[in-house]
């Protein structure tokens, strides 16, 4: 069976790669630079109209773009190939300007940039003359550098954005945080009535040690209504306090119950009240498939009366742990790192965070999750019936905004614009999170993606030691996947406009 990639060395060339492009001679300049100034006085009346954060985005992430195409061109230059162009944008020119064989400008549409390295595939028609300086005739270790140069430039940026944050925030994303200093305290929860104060820093309950913040909620996960033993560090002096922990509902304990939430606490079960979990299943235990009358703690000011449906009664954990107390705000979490122990942490942070985006980008992009995207957007659920536990949610909160959807060009300068304006440990985390998606996103093995002149390379080579002989992939034969790819990149970018245009995530 012949390899769908098999092909047989380019033809000879119909045409000059450099009669592709219009005019010639060193510097002579197309366009006009009104297209230029124009372009600034748009970033300018942003800047005015929605604040500086705004233009101040859009040019870290079109420095962003450039950089990754620097990377191509510089790389594609070394390896002593044809660079026949340098825009950034793409569509209609703007203005552009000619320094030797490479011509350099400003496009229309803001949606990228492109390098233009002459011979990237078989089917492209090339000069004889030129034809030792195209892309395919180089040396697979010299390819490879080209088409990893653009991920690469981004992982740079990420690296150096990693080592700044921890220079002058120190580790954000570490395990470490904040001591659990209390800030403010919940009416319910039983910190309150107990004596815990504001100010208090806790540091164990019932004899288990709570070093961070962190440690408090796994604690007390399984202590609900217990009454224990709770130490404080309170100015100095460490003072032991008797407390009852409070319960929440869990995921588990809320899925049996039509019409609460995780996090959320019955009060009272048709009139009686009830202090913990145990005592609601026995009066309900009785009662699955009914609908009876509780009210319900929402975290909200005034507990809501309303009726649920008993779907099961959850009786292993349905409930976690609740001690009323609230995160101290300001406090110092993580001390910045010197620059020694930052160079040493850097690279294995890198590590970390791209595996953990390579898993969301995987969970993305797979068939059935990105297919139900469009779906839901296409087809939006009919059930109409809000009751008034959803209602008073979304009177409260609105209506939540998922955080795991791919943003457009205006998403990302919407989020980015916040991040600034939220300071520079938000903006950096922000710009560094963009740069390993778009580096890893960048090197998926499919054309028209890096990855795929990656993987079309490798195939390449292998084919070449097997045979003894130069191979050359027959790129046309990918052509109907190619195509198949842009078209589902298009629908992510229509879909993330207008997403981004109808339901704009909040920083």
């Amino acid at each position: 069976m012949t390899n769908t990639l098999d092909t047989p060395p380019p033809e000879a060339p119909q045409r000059s790669a450099t009669s592709m492009l219009e005019g010639s001679g060193d510097g002579e300049e197309k366009g006009s630079p009104l297209g230029l100034v124009l372009l600034t006085i748009g970033l300018v009346i942003l800047g005015v109209r929605f604040g500086w954060s705004v233009p101040a985005t859009i040019g870290a992430l079109l420095a962003m773009i450039f950089l990754h195409e620097l990377g191509h061109f510089l790389t594609a230059k070394a390896a002593g190939m044809q660079v026949t162009q340098f825009f950034l944008f793409f569509g209609p020119r703007i203005w552009s300007f000619r320094r030797g064989e490479t011509e350099y400008g400003i496009r229309a549409i803001p949606l990228g940039a492109f390098v233009k390295i002459t011979g990237m595939s078989n089917i492209e028609p090339v000069d004889p003359e030129v034809e030792p300086r195209t892309y395919r005739q180089k040396s697979y270790l010299r390819r490879m550098s080209v088409a990893f140069a653009g991920s690469a430039m981004h992982f740079l940026l990420a690296l150096i954005f990693i080592f700044a944050l921890l220079v002058t925030e120190g580790a954000e994303w570490d395990d470490a945080g904040p001591v659990a200093a209390v800030g403010s305290l919940s009416d319910e929860g039983g910190a309150l009535a107990g004596g815990v104060l504001a100010g208090d820093v806790i540091q164990s309950i019932d004899g288990v040690p709570v070093p961070l913040w962190d440690d408090l909620g796994p604690t007390i996960s399984n202590m609900g209504s217990d009454t224990v033993p709770v130490v404080v560090d309170r100015d100095g002096e460490l003072i032991e306090l008797t407390v009852t922990i409070g319960e929440r509902l869990t995921t588990e304990g809320a899925a049996g119950l039509d019409g609460v939430l995780s996090g959320e606490r019955i009060l009272a079960v048709e009139g009686q009240s009830i202090s913990s979990y145990e005592e609601f299943t026995d009066l309900v235990s009785n009662r699955v498939g009914e609908r009876v009358e509780v009210t319900v703690d929402l975290l909200t000011e005034e507990p809501l009366t309303t009726e649920i449906e008993i779907l099961e009664v959850v009786t292993e954990g349905a409930a976690r742990g609740f001690l009323g107390v609230a995160l101290e705000q300001g406090i110092d979490t993580v001390e910045p790192l010197g620059v020694g122990s930052a160079l040493v942490r850097t690279v294995p942070e890198f590590f970390q965070l791209g595996w953990e985006t390579t898993k969301a980008l995987a969970s993305t992009l797979w068939p059935p999750n990105l297919f139900g995207m469009f779906a839901d957007v296409l087809a939006p659920s009919t059930d109409t019936s809000v009751g008034p536990l959803d209602q008073l949610r979304l009177d409260e909160f609105g209506e939540p905004v998922g955080d795991d959807r791919l943003l457009s060009p205006i998403g990302a300068v919407n989020v980015g614009s916040q991040a600034f304006a939220a300071g520079w440990a938000s903006f950096a985390l922000f710009f560094m999170s963009v740069n390993l998606f778009i580096g890893l996103f960048n090197l998926t093995p499919m054309l028209p993606f890096d990855g795929g002149h990656v993987l079309i390379g490798t195939y390449e080579a292998i084919r070449t030691k097997m045979k003894g002989a130069r191979h050359f992939a027959d790129v046309t034969k990918l052509l109907p996947i190619t195509y198949g790819v842009v078209i589902v990149l298009l629908g992510i970018f229509v879909l993330g406009v207008y997403l981004d245009v109808s339901n704009p995530i909040q920083f």
